[in-house]
């Protein structure tokens, strides 16, 4: 990763480009610019995978945990058939909620948020989710300070990864309301985009 994300995401959405939202008088142009954002995001699901699949081994590596190694191939399987819906899911608890606080935390490495908080207001008190956040708190604990930031590199690069979607998927918005009369544009991605 060349540079840390920005903590705040009021910072992040700074990098929204400005001068490329705006009402475009050519389709073809305006066309091109959501196609190549699109593309963008595509390949970020891939280097998203490119990062988390290692992660997961070196989880199973580190931990042990024996639920892990049981479950390894369903994980793989999971990432590598849905990554979107695994990063959507990372930018709706980790940046819409709270304005981004999770994600900040996860960019500063703060952790005594994370082992200090009981994340009961997260997780609706569903208790398979409590438990694992127990464990996860209980093996982080065991870690040495190079194995911890060995993960929190691997975190970093999944911020920067889902970034970049939460950044097209900003801009694609905002490029969709001052377009209305390119409609086309954005319609041929339905809800997939």
């Amino acid at each position: 990763m060349d540079e840390l994300p920005p903590v705040k995401l009021s910072e992040l959405k700074s990098k929204i480009v400005t001068d490329e939202i705006m009402e475009y008088k050519d389709m073809k142009v305006l066309n091109s610019l959501v196609l190549g954002m699109k593309k963008a995001t595509e390949e970020s699901y891939e280097q998203f995978k490119d990062v988390i699949l290692p992660l997961v081994d070196e989880l199973i590596r580190l931990s042990g945990d024996h639920m892990l190694v049981m479950y390894k191939s369903d994980i793989v399987s999971f990432i590598n058939k849905n990554p979107k819906v695994i990063v959507d899911s990372l930018i709706l608890k980790c940046y819409e909620e709270n304005d981004g606080m999770l994600r900040a935390k996860i960019v500063s490495g703060d952790e005594s948020f994370f082992l200090k908080n009981n994340f009961d207001d997260m997780t609706d008190g569903d208790s398979k989710i409590i438990n694992i956040i127990f464990k996860f708190k209980d093996f982080w604990g065991k870690l040495d300070d190079n194995n911890k930031e060995i993960l929190k590199s691997y975190l970093l690069s999944v911020v920067a990864l889902c970034d970049v979607r939460y950044l097209n998927y900003k801009k694609f918005i905002c490029l969709k309301k001052m377009n209305p009369k390119f409609e086309q544009v954005f319609n041929q991605f339905g809800n997939n985009f």
